[in-house]
């Protein structure tokens, strides 16, 4: 069996000076645990980088060496696995396409968005998201992180999240006394806020005994230095502000115990270990909403959270702690427990190693290297190509609109999502017929009860990609496509659709243009710089955080067809009456009843599903509170329903028993529903049955989950095995109430 092995290129290794230096020595002390072999070659052990850096002179000609030094060792190493820290990309390009699919790469948070001028932050985010395009895997620290990774990547690569840890510390805050003591920890960049931190801190109160001290290398931006120097001196804060520079754990340690506030006013935080250090001290903290800083602090409850660049905003906060000493106090004590309760290094270490056992570390050959080459140069000419053929945006839409048709792809989830569409659709157009084109109609049948809705077609978008579309019979597949849209004679075309992979645009790019449809609605990549190949469209990265509905509202809006963000599910009256009988041969008339969907084998496979034992113990405690439970589920999943019907007696096992549409019409007469992120969840959204949802992945897209409903709660954790059954029984009680009903809900059935 051949060894594992990889190549650390860093530009620093040891001693680890801030946490994201920290987090990856322990992710290779966790390699090396796991049975890899790592070789690791650092810049700053360069006799010549040395002496670059430590001469006047000459320092800024550090860069140059660096990006000399790093192609030669990526030539070097040209044949083996290679691992980088993500802020190398700029020095990384052009020899990473050597290398493409030959290297793993962590991303602490991505840099070029925190540059200040266009022209570097242009350059930097194409390095970036070529990096990271050609990684094997790319492995990241926090949940904000690789949402940025994701518009950058647009599902090429997959994207792991392992959350850093920090040292325990064995001593607690004393504060300072007399003098109220701030405490900043970290670079002396203008990306870490400092600026905003010392404008602020200027406009404290004068007669107050107070002081700040920033910990942190003082060299990385001289002129951000030299900036607040000049601002000490004109506001007078020579014996207030005081610059440390690096210091010494021992004296990092007294600084911790001796203050008051912590305060941290980043511009973006890929994760912010030291806010969990200031936290297991027992000091208050004051940060902005940057990044990962949200994952880590919890506004109002473990510290005080602003706006990034906010300085009024942060002034304010730094204020209302000094006056506010129970304030304080409080903040402190629940950061503390907060701190306590996190990951140590040895726990991070454990998810390390499960991580490098997953990962592929063996060579594909010259062979592959040559096809990775091939692949990025035909992405980039594609990207190029598609560029060039794109034209301007927004063009007003006028005349006749008589054939619509919608693009959708995906499951049930998705295909519930277009329903404000259609309905929107009807509302504007009540005379148009519209055609679905999706990946598969399974999913979509119930769609034909909108009255407009003429077809449901099959667009198997999923299957094309850069290799079936090299065989005849794919290319032939998509010209038959093509001729059955165009025999619709459509006026208007709406592509609900954001491709993950270039190879799927392509496909709906040339579809859109062969049909020549008068009117085209739709989303445009970054790629594109502000051109686009539909009449009215919005950008990708406007899909940041925003729910999937909202997005497809907003783009209606700029069409001027008014529409709102509800989903629904159109019943038929025979769903309707063969789940009513269900329900009255279950003797369920005058119970409150509750539906319970455990998972699909897909999420079985991927190790995302609630283990059946806590679904047990969940059902167990809300039949306490009065609830019956009826399982719901297709055929695959019975064997998950008896195994939990053996163990909790009383449960309605209905698993196998409905097709959708009943399943539908038996979560609208529910009084609440409980399963994972999937089919049945969105489904219950639909027939507005309070609902919560149980995901346990790191990759959770708050765009489908986030529903602006207050009967609607979702619990996201990283992994199944943190979300608890009293969380989600706590959570389900606050949805559901009480488990007593006054009146029936179950209507008589006409005979």
């Amino acid at each position: 069996m051949t060894e594992k092995s990889i190549v650390y290129l860093a530009s620093h290794i040891e001693p680890a000076h801030t946490g994201g230096e920290q987090y990856n020595l322990h992710l290779i002390a966790a390699a090396e645990k796991a049975g890899v072999k790592v070789v690791q070659e650092a810049l700053s052990d360069s006799f010549v980088h040395r002496w670059l850096s430590n001469t006047h002179l000459l320092w800024r000609l550090c860069r140059i060496y660096a990006f000399l030094w790093l192609h030669m060792k990526i030539f070097h190493h040209r044949r083996e696995i290679l691992l980088f820290d993500a802020w190398l990309s700029p020095l990384l390009w052009p020899s990473m396409m050597l290398v493409r699919g030959h290297y793993l790469v962590m991303v602490h948070h991505l840099c070029a968005g925190l540059r200040e001028q266009p022209w570097r932050r242009q350059w930097e985010g194409f390095c970036e998201a070529q990096l990271l395009r050609g990684a094997r895997r790319v492995l990241t620290v926090s949940r904000s992180s690789k949402q940025q990774i994701e518009a950058r990547v647009s599902g090429a690569t997959p994207i792991d999240i392992i959350h850093p840890a920090f040292e325990p510390v064995t001593g607690i805050s004393h504060g300072g006394g007399e003098v109220l003591r701030i405490l900043y920890v970290g670079h002396i960049t203008r990306a870490k806020g400092v600026i905003d931190l010392v404008q602020a801190i200027s406009r404290l109160p004068h007669n107050r005994k107070w002081r700040l001290d920033m910990v942190g290398r003082n060299t990385v931006e001289p002129d951000t230095t030299q900036h607040i120097e000049e601002i000490c001196r004109k506001e007078g804060l020579h014996d207030r502000v005081f610059l440390h520079g690096r210091i010494d754990d021992a004296a990092l340690q007294a600084l911790y115990l001796g203050s008051d506030i912590f305060v941290l006013p980043s511009h973006w935080e890929g994760y912010g270990i030291v806010l969990l250090e200031a936290m297991s001290h027992r000091v208050a903290v004051v940060s902005t909403t940057a990044g990962a800083i949200p994952e880590v602090v919890a506004d109002g409850e473990t510290g005080l959270l602003v706006t990034p660049g906010d300085i009024p905003a942060l002034h304010k906060a730094l204020v209302s702690l000094m006056d506010n000493e129970r304030l304080r106090e409080n903040l402190a004590e629940n950061g503390h427990i907060y701190a306590r309760k996190h990951a140590d290094w040895q726990d991070m270490e454990a998810q390390c190693r499960q991580w490098w056992n997953s990962v592929n570390l063996h060579l594909d050959g010259e062979s592959s290297q040559k096809k990775s080459i091939i692949s990025a140069i035909k992405q980039c000419l594609l990207r190029l190509l598609m560029r060039r053929m794109a034209g301007t945006k927004t063009r007003s839409m006028a005349g006749d609109i008589r054939s619509i048709a919608l693009w959708q792809f995906g499951g049930v989830g998705d295909m519930l999502l277009a329903t404000p569409v259609i309905l929107a659709l009807e509302k504007t157009y009540p005379e148009a017929d519209i055609h679905l084109w999706c990946s598969n109609p399974l999913f979509a049948g119930f769609l034909q009860h909108f009255s407009q809705v003429k077809s449901i077609h099959s667009f198997p978008v999923y299957d094309f990609d850069s290799r079936t579309l090299m065989h005849s019979r794919v290319r032939e597949q998509i010209k038959q496509l093509s001729d059955a849209m165009a025999a619709q004679n459509v006026d208007l075309l709406i592509n609900l659709h954001i491709p993950a992979l270039l190879d799927w645009w392509v496909v709906e790019w040339w579809l859109i243009k062969r049909l020549a449809v008068p009117y085209a609605l739709g989303f445009d990549p970054r790629f594109l710089d502000g051109k686009s190949i539909f009449d009215i469209s919005l950008e990708v990265p406007l899909l940041n955080r925003i729910h999937y509905t909202r997005l497809y509202q907003r783009l209606l809006k700029d069409a001027g067809i008014d529409g709102d963000e509800c989903t629904t599910f159109p019943l038929s009256d025979a769903s309707r009456k063969h789940a009513l009988q269900l329900l009255v041969n279950c003797n369920l008339s005058g119970n409150r009843w509750i539906c319970m969907h455990m998972g699909g084998e897909r999420l079985k496979l991927e190790n995302k599903m609630w283990p059946v034992e806590r679904f047990a113990s969940l059902a167990t405690q809300l039949m306490k509170a009065g609830f019956t439970i009826v399982l719901l589920g297709v055929q695959s999943e019975c064997p998950m329903g008896d195994e939990l019907s053996i163990g909790v007696s009383g449960c309605i096992n209905l698993i196998g028993r409905t097709e959708l549409e009943d399943m539908a019409a038996l979560i609208e007469q529910a009084d609440g529903f409980v399963g994972h992120d999937s089919g049945p969840f969105h489904i219950a959204v639909a027939v507005g049955t309070p609902c919560v949802g149980i995901c346990g992945r790191p990759d959770a897209e708050p765009e489908y989950l986030q529903y602006d409903r207050h009967d609607v709660a979702v619990i996201i954790r990283d992994t199944p095995d943190m979300i608890t059954v009293e969380s989600v029984y706590d959570v389900s009680m606050d949805i559901f109430g009480s488990g007593q009903k006054a009146d029936p809900v179950i209507p008589t059935i006409e005979s």
